[in-house]
């Protein structure tokens, strides 16, 4: 009857990055550390104190590191 067969689930789509990260988690482990070593680096420099036409684009900078942090955590899991 129509409907009744199982159906395989249909694959998502899946970024290059994600797929790299899947096949090689020390990869994502490695990309993972090095987010963190590039936040505590723009923080020490907003913590410094910068230019005033610096202080955007940092803060820019740190909330994509940080957006990269929880795409390659979410995907790590």
């Amino acid at each position: 009857m129509y409907g009744l067969k199982k159906e395989q689930p249909k694959e998502l789509f899946a970024f290059d990055l994600e797929k790299e990260i899947k096949a090689k988690p020390a990869h994502g482990k490695q990309l993972l550390d090095k987010a963190d070593h590039r936040i505590l680096e723009i923080k020490q420099q907003l913590r410094e104190g910068v230019d005033s036409s610096q202080f955007e684009p940092l803060g820019a900078l740190l909330h994509a590191y940080g957006a990269l942090q929880r795409v390659i955590k979410k995907v790590m899991k």
